[in-house]
């Protein structure tokens, strides 16, 4: 591989992890505001799954950014998106004043989704 792909495939990398890992600590900021969403969706358990949540994305973003199990945390990621994208974008059951953009929104969450595989396969 060229300089400019390593380049551009940790630069990638570096910035999906600093997302995730700003995004945890957003949520914690913004926690009240989730757990009314997580009642809204009737999420069972909701401590559980907001600790588990900030965890997961904790983690697996600084394993990103430093690139030690990479594609594992590239995968687990995909998987966490994937999973929060079903529950809280579903746009199939949204009304229809706000499809639009809950289909956008699921739209963006999943081609991010996307993004991790070819991280997680570029690790390989």
């Amino acid at each position: 591989m060229s300089f400019w792909q390593i380049l551009l495939i940790d630069l990638g990398r570096i910035g999906m992890g600093l997302a995730f890992v700003l995004s945890a600590l957003i949520d914690f900021r913004s926690r009240r505001a989730i757990f009314q969403l997580m009642k809204q969706k009737h999420v069972p358990l909701p401590w559980i799954f907001f600790v588990g949540a900030i965890v997961w994305k904790l983690a697996t973003g600084l394993l990103l950014i430093v690139n030690i199990f990479t594609a594992a945390a590239a995968l687990l990621l995909a998987l966490y998106i994937f999973l929060a994208n079903l529950v809280f974008n579903n746009f199939w059951k949204a009304d229809k004043d706000h499809r639009d953009f809950s289909t956008y929104l699921f739209l963006v969450y999943l081609s991010a989704s996307f993004g991790l595989l070819v991280i997680a396969g570029m690790s390989l």
